[in-house]
């Protein structure tokens, strides 16, 4: 483990920490395996949700990369909403399907999924995120070591990846400190007017801050921009 904490806090390309994370698996016997990047706040099944995938088979990738698919996989917002590891065997037995979840794992255990251990991975600014292995076997109550061995690993490649992407759009939009102070006040329900009197600039001035955000941030008004704002942790609530 200590030497997989030091390699990926080393490794800087999301693509080398998944093949760090693959070869760990696969020392612990996972033969399936795979991570979802969702945007933050969003359920791990949500169109914009990127997924590394290892050991799947080119059909199931196919079937589970179509959004209207991959939707009614009822697995991934139960770990979420529980909180903590579970099988895929004992969510199934405790959630009740509709009938587009239960064709969903019917032809998932047709294809070889038949039970995993599901993990919810956690990150800073509400960045979470959901694992999930498959051992080619039924999980038992005498796995419960590599179980957490394995939730470790996954929180540990979470955390590392939500540094690199946050530092990437930091990056990227590069805003100023003024512009930033500017977004910390409208995302404190403050209006122009109250900016420009809190800050001592003028309206005017005021709002070129504001469209010069909105433009950074790929924004249309000011409740996009906050959310934007707080999905990539250039906000905190409250702050």
């Amino acid at each position: 483990m200590f030497a997989f904490i030091r390699d990926i806090e080393n490794l800087n390309v999301l693509e080398e920490i998944g093949e760090r994370w693959v070869s760990e698996v696969q020392n612990l016997g996972v033969i399936r395996a795979s991570y979802h990047m969702s945007p933050a706040f969003y359920s791990q099944v949500h169109p914009e949700t990127r997924i590394f995938y290892y050991g799947f088979s080119e059909e199931l990738i196919k079937l589970y990369d179509d959004p209207a698919f991959r939707k009614h996989d009822p697995i991934p917002d139960a770990v979420m909403q529980s909180g903590r590891p579970r099988t895929w065997r004992r969510i199934l037995a405790d959630t009740e399907l509709n009938e587009k979840q239960r064709q969903f794992v019917k032809l998932a255990g047709e294809l070889g999924m038949l039970d995993g251990f599901s993990v919810p991975l956690f990150g800073p600014n509400g960045r979470e995120s959901y694992s999930t292995f498959d051992i080619g076997r039924r999980i038992e109550a005498s796995d419960e070591q590599l179980l957490q061995t394995l939730m470790g690993i996954g929180q540990i490649a979470h955390v590392r990846i939500c540094t690199i992407v946050r530092d990437r759009f930091m990056r990227q939009v590069d805003l100023s400190p003024r512009e930033l102070e500017v977004l910390r006040w409208a995302a404190s329900a403050k209006s122009v007017a109250d900016i420009a009197t809190i800050v001592g600039l003028s309206n005017a001035t005021v709002d070129t801050y504001m469209r010069r955000v909105y433009a950074k941030l790929g924004a249309h008004n000011k409740i996009e921009a906050v959310t934007i704002a707080l999905r990539h942790g250039l906000l905190r609530l409250g702050q």
